[in-house]
């Protein structure tokens, strides 16, 4: 009798992957020092899944989060995100794939300290080439749906750390 394969694994096999890694490594050097934080590290991620990366602190999540998103070039080993290989794409194609496919929301946020919440989301729409006015109303619909329609002209000082986390999701959003 032939085994019948289970619905979740027939889901899995039909579905788009959206980010491959294959044989990552990255290895930091200092001098002499070689500091090997990721060896071998294979990965399929497939749309619409929530994953979980777990590890202590300086286990390479960080380094491993910024090799998926391109922030970082591997050691070794190739990266394709959506289909397209990113590890050797030209610094300009890289930054216009990351800006066009790729959100962040960094752990310190990462706001710039003189634009207000709006103009912080404002700023990565501009960079798609998305005209003022556009972009503008866009920004306030983002900071609408993250909860600071109040907070659009407020400066990154002026808000709580839950409220810049909030701008910091709406940008990754834009």
């Amino acid at each position: 009798m032939d085994k019948l394969t289970p619905p979740a694994e027939l889901q899995r096999l039909t579905r788009t992957k959206a980010v491959v890694a294959s044989g990552i490594e990255m290895i930091f050097q200092s001098g002499a020092e070689r500091f090997q934080a990721l060896k071998g590290i294979e990965l399929e991620i497939f749309s619409g899944d929530i994953e979980l990366l777990m590890g202590p602190s300086g286990s390479g999540k960080t380094t491993l989060l910024s090799i998926l998103s391109g922030i970082l070039t591997p050691t070794a080993g190739t990266v394709e995100l959506l289909g397209q290989e990113i590890t050797g794409l030209s610094r300009s194609k890289l930054a216009k794939f990351r800006l066009q496919n790729i959100g962040f929301i960094f752990q310190d946020f990462n706001l710039f300290p003189a634009l207000t919440a709006q103009e912080n989301v404002e700023a990565v729409l501009h960079l798609k080439g998305i005209r003022r006015q556009a972009a503008k109303q866009q920004a306030q619909q983002l900071l609408e749906q993250v909860g600071l329609a109040d907070k659009v002209k407020s400066l990154p000082r002026d808000l709580s750390g839950g409220q810049k986390q909030r701008v910091a999701i709406a940008r990754a959003l834009a």
